[in-house]
């Protein structure tokens, strides 16, 4: 222990400084001498130094010779520390020898050949040390920058044990490092691609390739499924294959999007090819890019494929017909609304045009046209429809409606020939009714005077030839009431003789009025079935019979709020009281008719229903007209005794016999 003035205040001994127990002799009485008189000349300047820097940063570390006072050189590695205290500043010295130390190095300095060894030697210990520390700093910041990677990273040995794993990995299979280092890979993985993922293992063995974007199914430590993807390389040290490490992603959530980004595309493209219509996709310079199945109907001797690439003119020319006279036209038109379509975006309405195709089939085809963005392209989609059937159904709708208006026509010319008939008749009827009155009152008053005046003249006697005069006035008046009769039932049978009863077919009216009930209501669904085990029925009626199927037939439409509306016709043969009727039953499922009103829709005077029209028949005459066949009209429930379920109006018409 010395102070600031660098004097020795004592000397130590203990446990850890052993040494000082040989050289306590040497140094006794060394006590309150100055530090620097111990040390030889040789070291005395790097003692000073070494004291001034002990005192002046408080420690400080030297290599020293000291002088014994048996005047003996010995070496010693003196390090100090700085204290204060109530002495003021001092210092302990702590000092070991290390003579035998420096003794051999002198011996070093004198064999030039050993001190190039011994600095060879240091030098290739120093370069071997600095470059394992270089390994060493390298490794700790590869594994820091393995640890802080956000995908899995692994190393397994030979056999498939895990010899590294980082956190992004552990977190992913949800196990604790330590829990990982004592499990082979193997277990993680679902049985199913265990043989899988040992043989492309196996096979990286073999050729050194690395296994990439390598899936697979495993399970985490709670048994959850999961699909990871994996980089995985042949690990090798000193040309010796001693493992494998990869990159490791859990890919669950992309896979299954990817799955049902599949099946939406499967979706897709089954409802793009399923269409009804023909589907173009078509870019902005008129080249069809894509197409449905569908177009395969519109074409005759060509596919789909043979339209993907080709522009839409170059398609046009190809799918008409050649000598068509009308394609130039056609072409100009079609040209000048892509354009105007680019343009704004949108047109009015669709085109319709008529193509003969290559074939010969003649085509009624509509284009509608909308824009659709597929990824970063802009599309034209172009719908393309057949409506051939559509227009030929217009061309035959047209000729029934000349038709129908024909029947019209005929038919309002025999209406108004029966109504002048009618007015004609009605005149004579007022007449006759007041004829009928008058006339019918005088003969009965004749006739009952010339009874009591008769009676009279036989009760007094008088000649026989006088009585008969009184019988002779009675016939007479008889026959007076007789020809009044047969004038008026001559009226009452003006009907009759325009309306002849004959065999009528039902199959071929039933058929013209559905096909006018169609005609009339194209935009409903109408589903009529007919049930029969006849295909041919006749009765006895008249020309109005038709009328009559189609005035219950409309009612069945009109009073309907289904979306389907649903027309059954059952035929079937019965006998009443020795008649062959045919039982036509009509069961529809609209609103039905109330119980109240199932008698009084036949009457005369029953107020009609806002909104009917039709062919001028209403009920009460279509009763009439089934009268006059001599049959039988009602209306029951389609479900007995829920009205609202829907109707069925049941007809007895009287069959024509032999036919």
């Amino acid at each position: 222990m010395i102070n600031n003035d660098f004097k020795i205040r004592k000397i130590l001994s203990g446990k850890d400084n052993e040494f000082l127990d040989n050289q306590y002799r040497n140094l006794s009485g060394a006590e309150h001498i100055s530090f620097i008189d111990i040390i030889y000349k040789k070291s005395k300047k790097n003692a000073r130094n070494f004291l001034k820097e002990l005192f002046k940063k408080g420690n400080a570390s030297e290599e020293l010779l000291f002088l014994t006072k048996r005047r003996n050189k010995t070496w010693f590695e003196v390090k100090g520390q700085k204290i204060e205290n109530e002495l003021g500043e001092i210092a302990y010295i702590y000092a070991k020898n290390i003579t035998k130390f420096k003794e051999r190095e002198e011996n070093l300095l004198k064999d030039k050949h050993l001190l190039t060894t011994a600095l060879d030697e240091f030098k290739s210990i120093t370069e071997k040390k600095r470059i394992e520390n270089k390994i060493k700093e390298s490794e700790e910041k590869y594994k820091m920058i393995l640890e802080n990677l956000k995908t899995g990273y692994f190393e397994v040995d030979m056999e498939g044990n895990f010899t590294f794993v980082n956190e992004a990995f552990c977190k992913m299979v949800k196990y604790e490092k330590q829990e990982l280092y004592s499990t082979n890979y193997t277990s993680l993985v679902i049985e199913k691609n265990r043989k899988k993922i040992v043989k492309e293992f196996n096979r990286a063995i073999q050729t050194g390739k690395a296994i990439t974007y390598f899936k697979f199914e495993g399970y985490t430590k709670d048994g959850e499924k999961i699909i990871a993807e994996s980089n995985i390389y042949l690990k090798k040290k000193n040309g010796e294959k001693i493992g494998f490490y990869g990159l490791i992603r859990d890919v669950t959530d992309k896979v299954l999007l990817e799955n049902k980004l599949k099946e939406s595309e499967i979706k897709y493209r089954h409802l793009f090819n399923s269409a009804p219509h023909g589907i173009w996709l078509v870019d902005l310079t008129g080249k069809i890019i894509d197409c449905n199945d569908t177009m395969n109907h519109f074409l005759s001797i060509l596919t789909k494929k043979d339209l993907i690439g080709k522009y839409y003119m170059d398609v046009l020319k190809i799918f008409t017909r050649m000598a068509d006279i009308r394609f130039e036209e056609l072409q100009k038109l079609l040209r000048e609304r892509f354009m105007k379509f680019l343009k704004q975006g949108y047109l009015e309405e669709p085109f319709i045009f008529e193509v003969n195709r290559a074939d010969g089939k003649l085509l009624w085809i509509t284009l509608e046209s909308s824009f659709i963005n597929i990824g970063d392209k802009k599309l034209v989609q172009v719908f393309i429809r057949d409506i051939t059937k559509r227009k030929l159904a217009e061309k035959e709708l047209e000729s029934l409606r000349i038709e129908l208006e024909k029947r019209v026509k005929d038919r309002t010319i025999k209406l108004e020939s029966s109504e002048k008939k009618y007015r004609k008749a009605y005149s004579r009827t007022k007449c006759f009714k007041g004829l009928f009155t008058h006339d019918i009152s005088n003969i009965f008053q004749t006739i009952g005077n010339s009874i009591e005046l008769s009676d009279l003249l036989l009760k007094k006697g008088v000649e026989i030839n006088k009585i008969l005069e009184y019988f002779e006035l009675i016939e007479n008046q008889i026959s007076r009431g007789k020809k009044l009769i047969h004038n008026i039932r001559n009226l009452s049978e003006i009907e009759e003789s325009e309306m002849p009863i004959v065999p009528v077919e039902i199959f071929q009216n039933l058929e013209k009025a559905i096909k006018f009930l169609n005609i009339n209501f194209q935009n409903r669904n109408i589903d009529v079935l007919i049930e029969s085990c006849e295909e041919k029925t006749y009765v006895l009626a008249n020309e109005l019979l038709l009328d009559v199927f189609e005035n219950i037939l409309i009612n069945s439409v009109r009073y309907n709020k289904k979306e389907t509306v649903q027309i059954k016709i059952f035929l079937s043969k019965i006998t009443e009281n020795a008649i062959r009727y045919v039982k036509l039953e009509f069961k529809d499922n609209g609103i039905g008719i109330d119980d109240d009103l199932k008698e009084k829709i036949f009457q005369s005077n029953i107020k009609k229903r806002p909104g009917t029209r039709g062919m001028g028949l209403g009920l009460s005459l279509v009763a009439k007209l089934i009268e006059l066949c001599e049959g039988k009209i009602w209306v029951e429930d389609r479900i007995k005794g829920d009205y609202s379920q829907g109707s069925n109006f049941i007809i007895l018409i009287p069959e024509a016999a032999g036919l």
